[in-house]
């Protein structure tokens, strides 16, 4: 409200002009922009478009079965695999990485059972054997697979596959055909280590417009073999592009944008900062009055008790000035009792006490007793003695400039006459 305030009435009313129209802009996009494309092709569990796969995937949950989707990376579904886990695997969009087939690898491993639907997730399983020379009437067309041999899988009759892109060589013993379209493989079964891989030529049979099909539902209940305790994993994390890091280098433009942005706002801010901001008075400069420096300083000796560090500040301060200012030499490296014997003798200090405090005074540092009257005390008669030095000294500067001035106004002196001497004497000098 005080940015409003601050701005006169016309800019108050583009302001809140520029944010309707902002909010209109979001609130059209929210409701008229689509959820997904209807033509995406995308088997997803949270697609209800004709390809998706949002009907089998409630299905199995109503049926009883225990199904959850996976967003996330395969390794965490590996981590927590074992021989009740179903993982299905619809129409990947993109090709698994080296670590996203190496996941779909170890839940084989613990015994898992894995149901890889489409060209591109034939290439996550192990022993992959497409034929990509496929018949040109398979490509793309619609086929009414044939079961074969006394698999389960077969057990459900004919299935309509739609879209079929490659299909399976059938040359190694291990891995059998269910079904066959045009005499070639398009649903095959074998065993990987304890774990069991189902390909399927296409993900139509479990889509949203062939689920009801004759024979849809039956496949893929059969392919899963859901027994008690298992859990059914439909993975959705193939369906999306691969994270990856963002390369300032190679996406220009939005550095171009945010450089464009960061502009504007400085020129805005350059430009009304100044005029249009409030008024306020200059800031009134700190006060640091001695007294309050004397203040603080004390309360952090009483609160630290150091009532000696006070004592010894001014008893040093009291040496330099003996030499710095009076002439005192050695004051500053000189014990109390010759200190105190110098300043009696040239300053005429006859205080008895006066070797007994400069004593006091240079053993302050190792007194564990002194409280705070004491250093009072000691700093008092310091600065006593200060006094009486200073005094001392400007007498003497008195008197030597008293004596100075009586020479210079007397005058030159003349030679006094000695009565026995003769004139001749006098008169030839």
């Amino acid at each position: 409200m005080k940015l409003l305030a601050s701005l006169d009435q016309r800019d108050r009313r583009l302001l809140l002009i520029t944010a309707a129209l902002v909010l209109c802009t979001i609130v059209l996009l929210v409701l008229v922009h689509p959820e997904e494309q209807p033509d995406s092709y995308i088997p997803s569990t949270h697609s209800a478009a004709p390809h998706g796969a949002k009907a089998a995937y409630l299905l199995l949950g109503r049926l009883g079965y225990v199904v959850e989707r996976s967003e996330g990376p395969l390794d965490s579904v590996a981590a927590k695999a074992d021989a009740h886990t179903v993982l299905i695997l619809a129409e990947p969009t993109r090709a698994p990485s080296q670590q996203e087939t190496a996941a779909i690898g170890r839940v084989l491993a613990s015994g898992g059972r894995v149901l890889a639907a489409g060209f591109l997730a034939a290439a996550g399983v192990p022993d992959e054997d497409l034929d990509n020379q496929s018949p040109p009437q398979l490509i793309g067309g619609v086929c009414e697979a044939e079961p074969v041999g006394f698999s389960p899988l077969a057990a459900g009759g004919k299935v309509v596959m739609r879209g079929v892109r490659a299909v399976w060589k059938l040359d190694r013993p291990s891995q059998r055909a269910a079904f066959l379209c045009a005499n070639e493989g398009v649903i095959v079964t074998y065993r990987v280590g304890k774990g069991t891989v189902v390909w399927w030529a296409t993900a139509s049979p479990l889509e949203n417009r062939d689920i009801a099909a004759p024979g849809s539902l039956e496949l893929l209940l059969n392919s899963l073999e859901l027994q008690r305790g298992d859990k059914v994993i439909w993975d959705e994390s193939l369906h999306a592009a691969p994270a990856a890091a963002w390369d300032p280098l190679q996406d220009r433009v939005i550095l171009a944008l945010i450089a464009q942005l960061f502009t504007v706002g400085l020129l805005l801010v350059v430009a009304r900062g100044r005029r249009s901001g409030p008024l306020r008075p200059l800031p009134a400069p700190a006060r640091n009055s001695p007294m309050e420096f004397v203040r603080s300083l004390g309360g952090l000796y009483r609160s630290s008790g150091a009532n000696d560090v006070p004592v010894t500040i001014a008893y040093e301060r009291f040496r330099a000035r003996l030499a710095q200012r009076y002439g005192v030499s050695g004051a500053q490296t000189a014990d109390a009792a010759t200190l105190a014997a110098t300043l009696a003798e040239r300053f005429a200090i006859q205080a008895p006490s006066l070797r007994h405090d400069l004593e006091a005074c240079e053993n302050a540092s190792r007194l564990s007793h002194l409280n705070s009257r004491q250093a009072l005390s000691l700093v008092k008669t310091l600065a006593g003695y200060s006094d009486v030095i200073a005094g001392q000294a400007e007498a003497k500067t008195t008197i030597v400039t008293h004596i100075a001035n009586d020479r210079g106004t007397i005058g030159p002196q003349h030679e006094p006459v000695d009565p026995g001497r003769n004139t001749t004497q006098r008169r030839s000098a």
